[in-house]
C-alpha cells in the first residue's frame, strides 16, 4: 500500500526527462533524454547503468519487447532506430 511518499529522487545530469518507461523481464528503468541519450537505471544505483546516444535530437518515445532483448527510440530528428540490448548496438536504422 503507498502512502504517496517519495523514496528516492535522482538527478540524471542528462537534461529532461521526454520518455519512461521498465523492461518487466528485468526491473530495469529507461530513460529518454531532451540531449539525444536512452538511459538504463536499477533502483539501487545513483548513476545510469547504460548510457546510450541514440539520437542527434531529444528522445520523444522509447518502447522494449516481451522478451526484453531489444528497444525502439523514436527521436526529435525524425528516425526511428531498433537496438539490441545484448550488445547495445543498433539493429535498424
Amino acid at each position: 500500500m503507498s502512502v504517496g511518499k517519495i523514496i528516492t529522487e535522482i538527478k540524471t545530469k542528462n537534461g529532461d526527462i521526454s520518455s519512461f518507461t521498465q523492461n518487466t523481464n528485468n526491473a530495469i528503468i529507461m530513460s529518454g533524454h531532451s540531449n539525444g541519450c536512452v538511459c538504463l537505471w536499477t533502483p539501487n544505483m545513483t548513476d545510469p547503468v547504460v548510457k546510450i546516444l541514440t539520437h542527434a535530437a531529444a528522445v520523444s518515445s522509447v518502447s522494449i519487447d516481451h522478451q526484453g532483448n531489444s528497444f525502439v527510440s523514436t527521436g526529435l530528428d525524425g528516425k526511428m532506430r531498433v537496438w539490441d540490448l545484448r550488445n547495445y548496438k543498433y539493429i535498424f536504422i
